[in-house]
């Protein structure tokens, strides 16, 4: 089979691991369209190039008092 790390595409274990959470967390935000995935059949993939821009677009800016 392809490896599907090489094609920068992770598995729901993969990315779990990559950002320290559970797999639970990671098929609840599945179900929340919180986290941008590929859907092929049952099969779940996350492109880590789209992971990437995600976690950006989570960053919480420092709040700066003048």
């Amino acid at each position: 089979g392809v490896n599907t790390v090489e094609k920068g595409l992770l598995s729901v274990d993969e990315l779990a691991v990559y950002l320290g959470v559970s797999r639970w967390t990671v098929y609840q935000w599945i179900n929340q369209q919180r986290l941008p995935h590929i859907k092929i059949r049952r099969l779940v993939r996350f492109d880590k190039v789209e992971i990437l821009g995600w976690l950006e677009g989570q960053r919480v800016k420092p709040f700066r008092e003048f």
